[in-house]
């Protein structure tokens, strides 16, 4: 099923080869250049790949930075940075090669608390937000097959801070 999910975003996003703007065929990345020289645009499901991949990078770097510092939350926080893991190697498939994951992120590199709780509640905050970016992301898809893809993952995201405050890990 997973190979079935892979095809789809890559159909959904582009990555076959796409036409350039004089119709010659010509793929470029933003180092390279077409057959005219023209840098070519990243296509807008592309450019949604690399953000919604560059955003759960982050958060499964909070989650192993976490675990690293409270190795007895690992059990806790196992199954979300399962997720995280399938949902990185799905979005890296919506990438075309030559085009790069966003990593000029602005956001700051959230310390990880001395105590396990409020680690948890920081955790906890970053996945609030991831799932609602995906959720975003799923809207500004312009692909339905990528939107629904998003839309899961936002769902996938939801469903571990759900267990997670049921295991009284979130206030």
């Amino acid at each position: 099923m997973l190979g079935g999910v892979l095809g789809v975003v890559a159909t959904a996003v582009g990555c076959a080869p796409a036409a350039s703007p004089s119709g010659q065929g010509g793929r470029t990345t933003s180092k390279g250049s077409a057959s005219a020289g023209q840098p070519r645009a990243v296509s807008p499901d592309v450019a949604v790949a690399i953000s919604a991949a560059s955003q759960v990078r982050q958060a499964a770097d909070l989650l192993h930075r976490t675990v690293r510092r409270h190795p007895r939350l690992r059990g806790r926080l196992t199954a979300l940075s399962a997720v995280h893991d399938t949902h990185l190697r799905l979005l890296r498939q919506a990438v075309p090669p030559g085009e790069h994951e966003d990593r000029s992120s602005t956001t700051a590199r959230q310390a990880v608390p001395p105590r396990a709780a409020a680690a948890v509640d920081g955790v906890v905050r970053v996945e609030h937000g991831l799932r609602q970016s995906l959720e975003g992301l799923a809207v500004r898809a312009q692909s339905g097959e990528f939107a629904r893809l998003l839309a899961a993952m936002s769902a996938a995201v939801g469903q571990q801070l759900a267990l997670l405050a049921g295991d009284g890990a979130a206030r």
